[in-house]
């Protein structure tokens, strides 16, 4: 049968995150993703789809006083990419179908 996949890697990952007690209690995060690049793989040739490219994402929670012992959590997130290449194909639209159906398969 014909053989398709998909492989998605990355070249590195930086995260930071820091606790506050300030006014109201917080937790911060700066995550970094390097050089994202996913290939498809069909018929042993594997071909680039997309990438590389860079991902920054930051976070807040924290929580938020209604009384003296009642706090709800609020959720703040941002995510900013670099240019993000994409080279689609034959090729690709063939292995991504091929894996489609295959997912279908296992499904049912």
């Amino acid at each position: 049968g014909v053989s398709a996949g998909a492989v998605v890697s990355l070249e590195g990952t930086t995260l930071e995150a820091n606790t506050s007690k300030e006014e109201n209690s917080s937790l911060t995060a700066h995550i970094q993703l390097k050089d994202i690049v996913a290939k498809t793989i069909y018929e042993k040739k594997c071909r680039h789809l997309i990438g590389p490219f860079t991902a920054n994402m930051d976070g807040l929670l924290s929580w938020i006083p209604l009384s003296n012992d009642t706090f709800i959590p609020q959720v703040l997130l941002a995510a900013e990419f670099n240019l993000v290449p994409v080279t689609f194909g034959q090729e690709h639209m063939f292995c991504l179908s091929k894996m489609a159906q295959e997912i279908q398969k296992i499904i049912q």
